[in-house]
C-alpha cells in the first residue's frame, strides 16, 4: 500500500491461499506494473516474490460469507438477485457451498464490473438476509479443481497423464494434488487458471478404472459438498458431489514447485 516503498497503492483485496500465495488486487491498475517495476522486494528482511500473472480477480464469481443458519442456496439466490444494485446486472448460474454453510460462492453467468461488485457490497449491509448481515467479495480466479468419486484403482500417475493431456480431458500442466482416499475426493491444482473451465465442461470423466466427477475448486470453502443449478442450462454442467462430514487430507503430492 505505501507507494514510495513498494511501487503500490490502495488495495482492493487480499486473500491467502493453502500454499502460502498471498493474491493482492490493486483498485488502480497502474499500481500491478509499479509493484512489478520496484521489484525485488523484502518484508521484515525476508525476500518476497512477487508475480502479475497471479493478481486475477474472478468477474464472474462473488464470496458471500454471514449466511445465516437454514438459509438455503435457493433462498440466497432471490435475496442476490433482488438486490436493487443487482437488478438486471446479475444473473446466478450456480452456488457453491462447503460444510460451513455459512459461506458460498456464487457463479455467474455473465462478468460484472467493480462498480456493480462495489453497489452490491454496500447494499448487503443495508438488506439484511434472515435477519443477519451478509459480507460480498471478491474472489480470485481458481486454478484448482474438485475430482469426486475417486477409487484406489485411480492412482497419482494416472491422473496427472490423463489431466496434463489437454485432448483427453481438456487440462494442462499439474503443479499438485491433494488427495482424501476416505471421501474418494481429490483436488488438483493446474498452472494456468484457464485450464478450470475446460476441464469443468465436461462434469463427468470417464476411465477404464470407472468414472468421476469434477468441478470448480475455491480454496475459501474447503471441500466442495453443495451445488445448487438455477437453471436448466447450467444444471447440466454441475457435477455431483459428496457430502462429506468433514475434511481430512491424506497426502499432499508436489509434481512442481509452483
Amino acid at each position: 500500500k505505501n507507494k514510495r516503498s513498494s511501487g503500490g497503492g490502495p488495495i482492493d483485496i487480499i486473500t491467502e491461499d493453502p500454499k502460502g500465495v498471498y493474491y493482492i488486487t490493486f483498485k488502480n491498475k497502474r499500481a500491478v506494473a509499479g509493484v512489478i517495476k520496484a521489484s525485488p522486494h523484502s518484508i521484515d528482511g525476508h525476500k518476497v516474490v512477487v508475480s502479475e500473472k497471479l493478481s486475477l480477480i474472478d468477474h464472474k464469481s462473488l464470496q458471500i460469507k454471514g449466511i445465516p443458519p437454514g438459509c438455503t442456496s435457493g433462498l440466497l439466490q432471490d435475496y442476490l438477485e433482488g438486490l436493487d444494485s443487482s437488478q438486471g446486472k446479475i444473473h446466478i448460474e450456480g452456488i457453491y457451498r462447503g460444510v460451513d454453510k455459512s459461506m458460498a460462492v456464487v457463479s455467474l453467468l455473465h462478468e460484472i464490473d467493480g462498480k456493480t461488485r462495489n453497489d452490491i457490497v454496500k447494499e448487503v449491509k443495508r438488506e439484511p438476509l434472515k435477519g443477519k448481515t451478509v459480507a460480498v467479495s471478491p474472489v480470485v480466479v481458481t486454478r484448482s479443481v474438485q475430482l469426486s468419486g475417486l477409487t484406489r484403482r485411480l492412482n497419482r500417475d494416472l491422473l496427472v497423464n490423463y489431466f496434463e493431456n489437454t485432448e483427453r480431458s481438456g487440462g494442462g500442466k499439474v503443479l499438485d494434488i491433494s488427495r482424501d482416499d476416505q471421501t474418494g475426493t481429490a483436488i488438483i491444482r493446474f498452472k494456468e487458471p484457464t485450464v478450470v473451465p475446460r476441464v469443468v465442461s465436461r462434469p463427468i470423466h470417464e476411465f477404464e478404472a470407472g468414472r468421476i466427477s469434477v468441478c470448480t475448486y475455491y480454496d475459501t470453502l474447503g471441500t466442495i459438498t453443495e451445488i445448487f443449478p438455477t437453471s436448466s442450462a447450467s444444471s447440466a454442467g454441475h457435477a455431483n458431489v459428496p457430502r462429506l462430514i468433514k475434511r481430512k487430507k491424506l497426502n499432499i503430492t508436489n509434481i512442481e514447485p509452483s
